[in-house]
C-alpha cells in the first residue's frame, strides 16, 4: 500500500523523482491566460499545481504567497500542497547563497510568508476573507463557523422548536402531518435546509403561489405531451369530425343504460370536449393537454394499450338494439380517434387528481420551509455563527455590494488556482468569478487555473455538481483570446503499469459511452491515459475477472471448491468466499509488485492487497471469509463508529452511570467484553421486586467483583451519593481506569476485529476528552452529545488503523480517493445499486434542477401524494416521477465514475469479482442472464458483462465453454489481456512460511487520579403469558423455541441456544459441531450425535433462509441479535431480534424457531409467537414511525415461514393494544410478573 486513510504517502500526483515536468505539465505553466486542465487518474495533478505555483513566484519578482489564492477540496490536500511548496522553496533558499539565479532575501521572505499564504479549502478561504474585512463585511467580529456536524445539530433543534411552537396553530404543519409523521417532516425540513441555495430558490418562488398557479406550472413543465403537440393532434380534421359526431350523439339523450361501455365512452369524451371547447375552437392553454389526457386515457387500457374488444368503445349489441346506425357512427368515431391520436404511442397520465392533491402539500411545504429558514437564520445570528453555506453566500453578497473591497480583492490576487474542480458547485464558481473578475455576468479574468477530472467526481451526495467544471471551462474560454487553447489534458499516468493501464483505457472507453444518443452534461467522457510511470517498469501487470455463479454448478467451480468451502445460501457470502479463496492462491504463488519504500521488485504480500467496497452492507461476509482462510486483514472504514459493539458497550456503561435502574443498559454491560458474563449467570439475578443493579449488589458469587468495580467507577464518575471533588477524575482518565480494571483491550482482542476495536476505543476516549475540554462535565451531557452524533453521523467511519497495520486492507472506495495500492480487488460487481433519495435519503422528497419549457432550468421539488381513489395510498406525482428518473440517471453516471475511481487505484494488478446468474441449456451448455441496458443498469455487471464476458451477439459461450473445463480463460480487450476465472478451492497452507498469529494492539493507559423501575418482561415471556395452552409461563425464552429431544441428550432450550448462537456467529461450517459441543459442555449438558445432526440441519436452514431474505430485500443495513425495548405505559417489554433488515421504507424482522412441527402445526405455532414479534414491531415503530414493519417467523424444522406486514396506522393501534394486554397481565398476575434484564 502506498497511502493510509487520510494522509497518503503518495497520491494522484506521483513522486516524479523531483519536480521535472512532462510536456503536458509544461503547457500547464503558461501564466498569461486562463487554463482548465482535465487531469486523469495518477497524472500528477498536485505536482502540476506545485510547479505552477513556483512558476508564478519565479516569473515575477513582486509576486508572493499573499498574491496567489489556491482553493483545495480538503484540508489534507491544502496541507500536502503547502508542504510540497515549502520543500521546494527551502531547496531554492539553500541554493541562493551560491547561485545567481535565486535572491536569498526574497526567497527567505517567501518562506516566511508561506505560513500565511492563501492555500485553503473554499470554506477556509471565505472565513479568512470575511475576517480580514470584518469592519466592512456584514458579519460581527469573532463569528464562529459551524462545521457540518454542528450545523446539522442546530438545524434539527431549530426545526423541532419551530414545529413545537406552531403544532396546534399552523395549518401548513397540520396538513403536512397528515402526509408524514413528525419525524419524517423534521427530516425533510432539515434536508431542505441542507440543500440551500436550491431549496431556498424553490421555496421563495412558491410560498405565495395559489393552487391554480402551481397546476398551470405542472401542465407546462411536466406533462409528457406539450400543449402545442396536444393541440395539433386534437385539431386534426378527422379527430375534429369524430368529436363533433360524439357530441352530437351524446346530445340526443339515448335511453340506454349509463353503465354500458358505449354510453360511458360518449359521456367521457363529449363532457371533456364541451368543458374545454376543443371542438369549437374555444380551448386555451392547458385545456388542450387536459382534453388530450382524458381522451387518451379512455381510449386505452390501464397498461396503455388499445382494448382488444370493440364493446369498450361501441357498447354491447343488446344495449344498442334498435339504434344500430348510431352505434356504427360511434364505432367509426372511436376508430377515428384511435387512428388520429394513436394513444398507445403517447405519454399521458390519466388525470391530474393526484397533482391537485399534491399541490396543497407542496405549497404548504414551501411556506413552512421559509418559516424554518427564517428561524434558523435568526438563531445563527443570535449565536454569531455561520455554517458552510453562509460563508460562501455571505462572501458573494459582500463582494457584490462593496465595489471597493471587491476591487481590492481582485488586485491582491494576481493568480487563482482551484483544485478538484469536479467536486465544486455553481455557487463556489460564482465566488471565484467575483474574486477574479468582479462580475459574474461579464467574466473577463485572465488569471484563473482550474484542474479536475469529471471522471473522478464521486461526491454528489455532498452537494458536488459535476456540471460546474464544464460551465467554468466555457467561461474561461470565452474570456481568453481567440487564438488561445483553454482546455488542456494531463494524460501521462505515473501510477499504473502498462498492461493494466491499457486494459483500463479499453474498458472505460466503452463504460463511459453515453447512456443515450448524446452525452448529458453530467456524464463523463473517456480519456486515454499514457505511460509516464518511472519506477518498477519491469512488473507485468495483470487483470482478472472472477465470475462467481449464483448457485452450485460443479462444472463452473474449480476442482474441490464445493467440497472445501462452506455451503452458501446468500450471494454475499458466496462471493466473499470465492474472492478470499482466490486470494489464497494468489498469495501462494504471488505476483511481483514494485515496493516504493524499498525501491525494488518483490513478491506480493497480504498488505499489498486492498479490497474496495462500494458500501459496507456485506463487510461482515468479507471479514468472515478472510478469517476462514487465515488471511490477515484490516478494516480501514468499517461499520459506523457509533454502532461498533465495543463503543455500544461503553455507551451502555455511561447510560448505567446516569441511571443504575436501566436494566437493559446494565445487562448489555455485563454481557459485553467488559465483563463477559453468559446469559445463564445473569438469569440468576432475575427478581420480581428489585432492579438488576440492586440484585447485583447483593450477590455473593462471581458477580460480586463486577458489582464492586461498577460501584468504584460510579464514584469516579461522580454519580453516586458518596463523591467529592477529590474522588472524581476526568472522563478520559476514567475510561483509562475502566480499561485497566476490566482488561477490556485484551477482551476485545479475542474478538473477530481486535485491531479495529482497540483503535475505536482510543478514539472514543479522545472524543470524551475533547468534549470535556469544551465544557461537558456531566454524564447526562455526554450522553446527549453521543446521541446527537449517532443521529447525524450514522455512517461515521471507524477510527483510522495505524500506518503499520498488517494484512489485506478492506476499505470503502470513497476513503481510497487519491490513494493507490499495488493490488486492488473490486468485489460486488453483481450487487444491486442502492439508489438514494435526494433530500431525506428515503425518497420522500426529491429536489433538483430541471429543464423547463422556456429552455432554462429551475429547482423543482417532487413528492408523493394521496391518490384520488384511496387517501391512504400515496402515488407518484409528475414532478416526483420526472425527478426520480433524472436523479437515477445522474446516480448511474456517478456509479460509472465510482467504478473508474476504484479501478484506477491499482498500480500493478487489478481483480474484479461479481455474482452472475447462469442459465444451462439441454445440451449442457451455459449462458449468462441478460444484462440490463446501460441506461437502465442496476448493477455494475450490466456495464461490464457485455464488454468482458459476452461477444457482439450477447453470447458468453466463448468464455463459459472454456471455464467449464478449466478454472481460467485468458482473452483480450482491444489487445489487452485479461483472465476470467471461476472459484477455485482455497490453498490451505498458503501462509505456512509466515506466522499468522495476531498481535493485539497496545494502548497507553495513563495512571488515574486517586425510583421504582417500570415493570419489565421479555417478549418471549409476554407471548407465553398470552398463550392459553402454556402453563409454565415464565420460563427460559428459548425453551419453547426448540424441539423436544430425549432426556439423554441436549435439553430443548439449550439446543435452541446453540442454533441461535451459531446463526449469530456464523463460523465456517466445519466448526459448527465442535462449537456446538463446547457450548453444550458450558451449559452442563450432554450433546449426542443426534443433537449435532439437528443443530447442523437447523443452522444450515436458518442461514440459507437468512441469506435469501437479504438478497431479496437488498437492505441498507442488517443487524443480528439486536436488543430492542417497547416502552409502554404499563411497563417495558424487551427482547433480542434474531435478524433485522433495514431498507429505506421498512424494517424486516426475522425470528428463527426450532420447534418440533410434527407435534404442532406451523400455523398453530405462528399464532403463539406473533405477540413476540408484535413487540419487536412496536419497539421499532417507536424508534422510527415512518417505516412499515414486516415480521417473519421461520420454522427450521419444517423449513417454512410465515410473514405479516404492519403499516403505520396498524402499528399505532398495535402499540395501544400491547399496552392494554401488558396492563391486564400485570393486574391479573399481581407481583408475579418478573422484571427481566434479558435482551431475548
Amino acid at each position: 500500500m502506498t497511502g493510509t486513510d487520510d494522509t497518503p504517502t503518495t497520491s494522484d500526483d506521483e513522486d516524479q523523482g523531483g519536480l521535472s515536468p512532462t510536456t503536458e505539465q509544461e503547457e500547464a505553466l503558461e501564466l498569461d491566460h486562463n487554463i482548465a486542465i482535465t487531469a486523469g487518474a495518477g497524472t500528477g495533478k498536485t505536482t502540476t499545481l506545485t510547479l505552477r505555483y513556483l512558476e508564478m513566484l519565479e516569473s515575477e519578482s513582486d509576486i508572493g504567497p499573499k498574491n496567489i489564492a489556491t482553493i483545495t477540496f480538503t484540508n489534507d490536500a491544502a496541507n500536502e500542497m503547502q508542504e510540497r511548496i515549502r520543500e521546494e522553496v527551502a531547496e531554492r533558499l539553500s541554493e541562493a547563497p551560491e547561485s545567481d539565479e535565486y535572491d536569498y532575501d526574497r526567497w527567505r521572505n517567501i518562506k516566511d510568508d508561506l505560513e500565511n499564504g492563501y492555500i485553503h479549502t473554499i470554506h477556509g478561504f471565505c472565513s479568512r476573507l470575511l475576517r480580514e474585512y470584518v469592519v466592512e463585511a456584514p458579519v460581527r467580529p469573532e463569528f464562529d463557523t459551524l462545521d457540518e456536524a454542528d450545523a446539522k445539530v442546530l438545524m434539527r433543534e431549530v426545526v423541532r422548536e419551530t414545529i413545537d411552537a406552531r403544532w396546534e396553530t399552523n395549518e401548513d404543519i397540520r396538513r403536512l402531518a397528515r402526509l408524514w409523521n413528525r419525524d419524517s417532516l423534521e427530516q425533510v425540513l432539515v434536508g431542505l435546509l441542507d440543500s440551500r441555495p436550491m431549496s431556498t430558490e424553490w421555496a421563495t418562488r412558491w410560498e405565495g403561489a395559489s393552487v391554480d398557479e402551481y397546476l398551470n406550472h405542472v401542465w407546462a413543465t411536466f406533462y409528457p405531451t406539450d400543449q402545442e403537440t396536444a393541440e395539433a393532434h386534437l385539431s386534426d380534421p378527422s379527430v375534429q369530425n369524430a368529436l363533433h359526431t360524439i357530441c352530437d350523439l351524446h346530445g340526443r339523450g339515448f335511453d340506454i343504460d349509463p353503465s354500458d361501455n358505449g354510453m360511458d365512452f360518449l359521456e367521457t369524451v363529449s363532457t371533456i370536449a364541451r368543458e374545454t371547447g376543443i371542438h369549437t375552437g374555444e380551448a386555451e392553454g392547458r385545456e388542450w393537454q387536459r382534453a388530450f389526457d382524458v381522451i387518451c386515457d379512455r381510449l386505452t387500457t390501464g397498461s396503455g394499450s388499445r382494448y382488444s374488444r370493440r364493446h369498450w368503445y361501441r357498447g354491447s349489441k343488446s344495449s344498442w338494439s334498435g339504434r344500430e346506425d348510431e352505434q356504427e357512427q360511434l364505432d367509426a368515431a372511436a376508430d377515428a380517434l384511435l387512428e388520429g391520436l394513436e394513444p398507445e404511442e403517447k405519454e399521458f397520465i390519466g388525470g391530474l387528481d393526484t397533482e391537485w392533491n399534491s399541490s396543497h402539500y407542496v405549497l404548504s411545504l414551501a411556506r413552512l420551509y421559509c418559516t424554518v429558514l427564517e428561524e434558523y437564520t435568526q438563531t445563527k445570528s443570535d449565536q454569531n455563527t455561520l455554517d458552510y453555506h453562509d460563508l460562501i453566500q455571505t462572501c458573494i453578497e459582500f463582494l457584490n455590494a462593496d465595489d471597493r473591497v471587491c476591487e481590492q480583492v481582485q488586485s491582491q490576487f494576481d493568480y487563482v488556482m482551484v483544485d478538484e474542480m469536479q467536486d465544486t458547485d455553481l455557487l463556489q464558481w460564482e465566488l471565484i468569478k467575483l474574486v477574479t473578475a468582479g462580475d459574474t455576468d461579464n467574466f473577463d479574468a485572465q488569471n484563473v487555473f482550474l484542474v479536475g477530472d469529471e471522471k473522478q467526481s464521486i461526491y454528489r451526495f455532498r452537494g458536488a455538481d459535476v456540471t460546474t467544471f464544464g460551465s467554468a471551462r466555457a467561461d474561461l474560454a470565452a474570456a481568453n483570446p481567440d487564438d488561445v487553447e483553454t482546455t488542456k489534458q494531463l494524460r501521462g499516468n505515473f501510477r499504473t503499469i502498462e498492461e493494466t493501464r491499457e486494459f483500463l483505457n479499453a474498458l472505460f472507453d466503452q463504460v463511459f459511452e453515453p447512456m443515450d444518443d448524446e452525452y448529458r452534461d453530467y456524464e463523463a467522457e473517456p480519456q486515454a491515459l499514457t505511460d509516464e510511470r518511472r519506477e518498477g517498469r519491469e512488473v507485468t501487470g495483470t487483470v482478472e475477472y472472477l465470475l462467481v455463479p449464483d448457485e452450485d454448478i460443479p462444472e463452473l467451480h474449480g476442482d474441490d471448491y464445493l467440497t472445501q468451502t462452506p455451503r452458501f445460501a446468500g450471494h454475499g457470502e458466496r462471493e466473499a468466499h470465492a474472492l478470499a479463496s482466490r486470494l489464497t492462491s494468489l498469495l501462494d504463488d504471488p505476483p511481483e509488485i514494485y515496493d516504493e519504500d524499498e525501491e525494488c521488485l518483490r513478491s506480493a504480500k497480504p498488505e499489498d492487497i486492498t479490497i474496495l467496497l462500494r458500501a459496507r452492507t456485506r463487510l461482515k461476509e468479507h471479514e468472515r471469509a478472510l478469517d476462514a482462510y487465515e488471511i490477515p486483514y484490516t478494516v480501514v472504514s468499517g461499520t459506523g463508529f457509533w454502532d461498533a459493539p465495543e463503543i455500544t458497550a461503553l455507551t451502555n456503561l455511561l447510560t448505567f452511570f446516569e441511571n443504575p435502574d436501566d436494566d437493559i443498559a446494565l445487562y448489555g454491560v455485563l454481557r459485553s467484553p467488559l465483563f463477559g458474563f453468559p446469559d445463564e449467570d445473569l438469569a440468576r439475578l432475575h427478581s420480581e421486586d428489585q432492579s438488576l443493579w440492586t440484585a447485583l449488589q447483593t450477590t455473593e458469587d462471581d458477580l460480586e467483583d463486577a458489582a464492586r468495580l461498577l460501584s468504584d467507577w460510579r464514584q469516579l464518575a461522580a454519580v453516586n451519593d458518596e463523591v467529592s471533588a477529590d474522588t472524581t477524575v476526568p472522563w478520559g482518565t476514567l475510561l483509562s481506569q475502566i480499561i485497566a480494571d476490566s482488561g477490556y483491550i485484551a477482551s476485545v482482542g479475542a474478538d473477530e476485529r481486535p485491531r479495529q476495536a482497540a483503535v475505536n476505543i482510543n478514539k472514543f476516549r479522545e472524543q470524551l476528552r475533547a468534549w470535556e475540554e469544551g465544557g461537558v462535565k456531566t454524564v447526562s451531557e455526554l450522553l446527549t452529545r453521543i446521541e446527537r452524533r449517532k443521529e447525524i453521523e450514522s455512517h461515521a467511519d471507524e477510527a483510522t488503523i495505524p500506518e503499520d497495520a498488517d494484512g489485506v486492507q478492506i476499505r470503502t472506495i470513497h476513503s481510497a480517493k487519491g490513494l493507490e495500492f499495488p493490488i486492488v480487488a473490486i468485489p460486488e460487481v453483481g450487487t444491486e445499486f442502492n439508489f438514494q433519495g435526494d433530500v431525506d435519503d428515503y425518497g420522500k422528497v426529491y429536489l433538483d434542477e430541471l429543464d423547463v419549457a422556456d429552455g432554462g432550468s429551475e429547482p423543482v421539488l417532487g413528492l408523493k401524494a394521496p391518490s384520488a381513489d384511496d387517501p391512504y395510498e400515496h402515488q407518484n406525482t409528475l414532478a416526483r416521477t420526472r425527478l426520480q428518473d433524472e436523479v437515477r440517471m445522474q446516480e448511474r453516471a456517478e456509479l460509472k465514475r465510482l467504478l473508474y475511481v476504484s479501478a484506477t487505484r491499482a498500480r500493478d494488478h487489478l481483480l474484479f469479482s461479481g455474482v452472475h446468474s447462469i442459465d444451462a441449456d439441454e445440451e449442457g451448455g451455459f449462458g449468462l442472464q441478460n444484462a440490463n441496458d446501460a441506461a437502465d443498469a442496476r448493477y455494475w455487471r450490466d456495464w461490464l458483462q457485455p464488454i468482458l464476458v459476452e461477444d457482439e451477439d450477447g453470447d458468453a459461450g466463448h468464455i463459459l465453454g472454456p471455464l467449464s473445463v478449466g478454472a481460467a480463460h485468458t482473452t483480450t480487450l482491444r489487445g489487452s489481456e485479461y483472465t476470467v476465472r471461476i472459484p477455485t478451492a482455497p490453498v490451505q497452507d498458503w501462509g505456512a512460511s509466515a506466522s499468522t498469529e495476531r498481535e493485539y494492539p497496545q494502548i497507553d493507559i495513563p495512571d488515574p487520579k486517586a425510583s421504582t423501575p417500570p415493570i419489565s418482561i421479555t417478549a418471549t415471556n409476554f407471548a407465553k403469558a398470552l398463550s392459553p395452552d402454556d402453563t409454565a409461563v415464565y420460563t427460559d425464552e428459548l425453551e419453547e423455541d426448540a424441539v423436544s429431544l430425549d432426556t439423554d441428550g441436549l435439553q430443548a432450550n439449550h439446543l435452541g441456544t446453540v442454533v441461535h448462537k451459531l446463526c449469530e456467529l456464523r463460523p465456517d461450517r466445519d466448526r459448527w459441531r465442535p462449537i456446538a459441543s463446547r457450548l453444550g459442555s458450558v451449559l452442563d449438558d450432554t450433546v449426542t450425535d443426534g443433537d449435532l445432526d439437528r443443530i447442523e440441519e437447523y443452522t444450515d436452514r436458518c442461514l440459507q433462509f437468512r441469506d435469501r431474505i437479504v438478497d431479496t430485500e437488498s437492505p441498507t443495513t442488517a443487524h443480528e441479535e439486536l436488543s430492542v425495548v417497547a416502552r409502554l405505559e404499563a411497563g417495558r417489554i424487551v427482547g433480542n431480534i434474531d435478524l433485522l433488515l433495514v431498507t429505506p421504507d421498512s424494517y424486516h424482522v426475522i425470528d428463527y424457531k426450532t420447534n418440533d412441527t410434527s407435534q404442532r402445526s406451523v400455523d398453530n405455532l405462528a399464532e403463539k409467537y406473533w405477540p413476540q414479534l408484535e413487540v419487536y414491531a412496536a419497539a421499532l415503530h417507536q424508534n422510527d414511525d415512518s417505516r412499515t414493519v414486516h415480521t417473519t417467523l421461520y420454522f427450521a424444522d419444517a423449513d417454512e415461514y410465515r410473514t405479516t406486514t404492519h403499516d403505520m396506522l396498524s402499528l399505532d393501534i398495535l402499540g395501544d393494544d400491547l399496552d392494554t394486554r401488558l396492563g391486564e397481565l400485570t393486574q391479573s398476575a399481581g407481583t408475579a410478573v418478573p422484571e427481566s434484564p434479558s435482551g431475548y
